[in-house]
């Protein structure tokens, strides 16, 4: 992994620098810092997670490592709460996806009280062809 981030960053000195300290430094115990300090690694990983490939499966080996972090360190949560209409296909695939780690490029909009979401919720008319849902974010 390291070889091919040299490779991609070889004429940015400052990622290069980066790289090099990750190489030199990095324990398990830092995966959620490195991931926030949003510098190679960070625009790797959420670069990959929006062009949806899977060809190359070792620059995901990080974001499993730091979802598997985040279930066994204690770390500071905060809780927020969203309420979405969305498709039911795409509420399938976030069903699909409880308990683990997901991307959302783009702003939200989220409430630290449960029932202001849920008050959107029970407010909006429904759709056929749509599904109301709650949200429960953590974010670290």
């Amino acid at each position: 992994m390291i070889r091919i981030y040299r490779n991609y960053y070889r004429r940015n000195l400052t990622e290069l620098a980066n790289i090099e300290e990750f190489d030199q430094t990095y324990r398990s115990s830092d995966a959620i810092s490195w991931y926030m300090k949003e510098t190679f690694l960070y625009k790797q990983v959420n670069d990959e997670k929006k062009s949806n490939k899977n060809n190359n499966k070792k620059k995901w080996k990080f974001f499993r490592f730091i979802n598997k972090t985040l279930q066994t360190q204690d770390v500071d949560l905060l809780y927020q709460f969203r309420f979405y209409i969305i498709d039911q296909d795409e509420m399938t695939d976030y069903q699909s996806s409880i308990g683990n780690l997901i991307s959302i490029s783009g702003y939200l909009l989220t409430s630290s009280e449960r029932s202001v979401a849920h008050d959107f919720a029970t407010k909006s008319a429904k759709s056929e062809g749509v599904v109301r849902a709650l949200f429960e974010y953590l974010w670290i």
